[in-house]
């Protein structure tokens, strides 16, 4: 027999896998509309606004001045969607909001056939994975456990991964969902090898996850250190590949990158603190891990069982601490609910495979009773989710739909700064159209939160009847540079209507469109990006309370006007004239990034106690001031440590042996 040919159980596997993938491409098409969908919570399209942007602005160390008074792109989000997407974009000249929504449909129809592969490879069963692949695609067992999941079903009984893709926008984490049985498979098969080849496959695998989302990231963590647990046998290889795997990725995941995302993420996690409660849950969530591998160990259990159960109990703990007693073990524990989802259908399997392949005939018996009742309680959702005809889901065409109208008034007014919007237009807005706003997406990645803060007290501070939270406000958003504010009142279709008192915008400046009685568009004194202020007149700290004098020089009319040209988003061009003992206030974001030069020579560019930036500008009659951002040295020295580690791994592995000779190790 030809050695590669491919033997006649695989083939058949492989045609049940197309017929599974069919499957879930017939039931869950709509995914790939690039209309509105009937959920006006979901936050989808801020991701493929940051698409839009990276098609139209590759350079991952350029500048995004479209959201939070602008961002290093790096920061805007984790990069492997968007510049997949734009990839895709660039091929076909497909939208980017479509582009997205095409890659993250498919990586979501590939989910049952992925975790159908990984339970074939570590069981070599075609029917149990098949089954198990079809029940993952038309059932959510989650439904039955945690009433609060059961009655966030909303309009449509879909599978949780589907409907929370659908209701809520999880395209990054369903996608990172999809691709995590794949990498335990990978790390799974590498460490049963010696060669360099399957080292560096395990390094990818791990360096996909962080690269994708930080849920994503943090739930393989976890689940490494599981099957660690699971089979500490071969720790040293697997820690090389994870330090292979950064050195691979670190071109994005910078110290700095990794240290901002972190820490900014129990803030943007409804506040998540570690005190006294979590120290019983880590401890009882330690206790019962051990325990059970113990157990498992002095029974003889197959890895297959120990892994899979041990991965379910522990997202099980962390999802169900939420669900059922309110607790976060982590910070966003209820929505690992995903990852204990996978993992309860594949513990439940695992044990059914086992039984089956006992020599007993009580446990063979015992497995079809269990695959009776798991039919038997998952008919009913299967039967609502094979029903349902993709004219059922809602889709509307988006230029109908009030945020759109809005979108495009304001894209047609070419405003000179930002807008302020909030909503779900904020996460709608850049997917259509590329202006700046005051908010966005991703807060995660914000090195300065100012603007996120501002947009947070605006929305949020109340009427008073001194005026005083009123001129607080515009004060605010003349420092970030607004130029029109969306208004929503409580009629309107918006979804959110976060703005607690709407009618404190009739103070702050007229209405220039109004296309229903509940919504409306106000103009703002706006006048540049760039203003003259006296190096007394900034700030001295980051509270609203010291913003009255900076304020009242920003809208200082009496002083000369400066013209500001966005040349590319990560070049700005400031003319006009600049008085003795003037600085050149600009409302964008500080970063160690920002070089200037006024007239040809370098002028120093300061971050003001608000965060923005302070450029010392020479005394002029007539200057021409050119700001670039041209990335950080830590940007571009571990992009070239990930070159390199790229360039290395990949001539190692010509230079090493072929697959056929590597020597393997059998795994228990």
């Amino acid at each position: 027999m030809d050695a590669l040919e491919i033997p006649r159980k695989h083939k058949l596997f492989a045609f049940g896998l197309i017929g599974l993938l069919a499957i879930n491409l017939y039931l869950y098409g709509p995914l790939f509309s690039p209309q509105q969908r009937p959920y006006k919570g979901s936050i989808a399209a801020g991701y493929a606004g940051i698409t839009r942007f990276i098609s139209e602005h590759p350079n991952p160390w350029g500048w995004n001045p479209q959201q939070y008074a602008g961002q290093p792109t790096q920061f805007s989000y984790p990069p492997l969607l968007p510049y997949a997407a734009s990839t895709l974009h660039w091929l076909t000249g497909m939208e980017p909001f479509h582009a997205y929504r095409f890659i993250v449909g498919s990586l979501a129809c590939l989910g049952p056939v992925a975790l159908a592969f990984a339970f074939y490879y570590f069981t070599g069963s075609i029917w149990l994975s098949l089954l198990l692949g079809v029940a993952y695609t038309t059932a959510s067992p989650v439904y039955g456990l945690f009433e609060r999941i059961d009655g966030d079903r909303g309009l449509y009984y879909l599978p949780w991964r589907i409907l929370v893709l659908m209701k809520y926008g999880e395209g990054p984490h369903v996608s990172g969902l999809t691709l995590l049985p794949v990498i335990l498979v990978t790390l799974r098969w590498g460490l049963g090898r010696r060669d360099w080849s399957s080292l560096f496959a395990m390094a990818i695998a791990l360096a996909v996850a962080p690269l994708i989302n930080w849920l994503c990231a943090f739930g393989l963590t976890i689940t490494v250190l599981i099957l660690i647990l699971s089979d500490p046998s071969r720790i040293g290889r697997l820690m090389g590949a994870g330090l292979l795997g950064y050195s691979l990725s670190c071109f994005w995941l910078t110290p700095e990158y990794i240290k901002t995302t972190l820490f900014n993420w129990p803030k943007d996690a409804y506040g998540y603190q570690v005190d006294q409660n979590h120290w019983p849950l880590y401890g009882g969530l330690a206790a019962t891990l051990g325990l059970m591998a113990w157990l498992f160990h002095r029974y003889g259990a197959p890895f297959v069982v120990r892994f899979h159960t041990l991965a379910a109990a522990t997202f099980l703990w962390i999802a169900g601490g939420f669900y059922l007693y309110g607790m976060d073990t982590i910070p966003e524990s209820r929505r690992y609910v995903l990852e204990f989802e996978l993992f309860l259908f594949l513990a439940t399997f695992s044990w059914i495979w086992l039984a089956i392949r006992s020599k007993e005939t009580i446990d063979k018996v015992c497995a079809a009773l269990v695959i009776l009742v798991l039919f038997y309680s998952g008919a009913g959702q299967v039967s609502k989710s094979v029903a349902r005809s993709w004219n059922d889901w809602g889709i509307v065409d988006r230029e109908q739909t009030l945020e759109y109208q809005l979108a495009k008034w304001l894209n047609d007014q070419h405003p000179r700064g930002r807008v302020f919007v909030s909503g779900g237009l904020r996460f709608r807005l850049n997917a259509w159209v590329p202006l700046h706003q005051v908010s966005g997406t991703f807060e995660s990645g914000l090195r300065n939160r100012i603007a996120a803060d501002y947009f947070y007290q605006v929305r949020t501070d109340a009427d008073s009847k001194s005026g005083e939270e009123v001129a607080d406000a515009l004060r605010e958003l003349t420092a970030i540079g607004a130029e029109y504010a969306v208004v929503h009142d409580a009629g309107s279709e918006e979804y959110y209507r976060d703005i607690k008192t709407p009618a404190k915008f009739l103070s702050l400046g007229p209405v220039v469109f109004a296309p229903t009685q509940f919504d409306r568009i106000h103009k703002l004194p706006f006048r540049s990006y760039a203003h003259l202020v006296s190096p007394e007149e900034f700030p001295k700290d980051r509270f609203k309370e010291a913003l009255p004098r900076f304020g009242a020089a920003l809208a200082d009319e009496s002083r000369p006007k400066l013209a500001v040209t966005e040349v590319n988003p990560s070049h700005w061009r400031i003319e006009g004239p600049v008085p003795s003992g003037r600085h050149i206030s600009f409302a964008m974001n500080w970063d160690p990034g920002w070089e200037a030069r006024q007239d040809g020579q370098p002028i120093e560019v300061k971050a003001t106690n608000i965060g923005l930036i302070d450029l010392v500008a020479k005394p002029s009659e007539k200057s021409q001031i050119d700001l670039v951002y041209s990335g950080t040295w830590q940007q571009k020295c571990f992009g070239l440590v990930s070159l390199l580690a790229w360039v290395v791994s990949i001539g190692l592995c010509i230079r090493s042996k072929s697959l056929r000779g590597s020597t393997s190790m059998p795994l228990s």
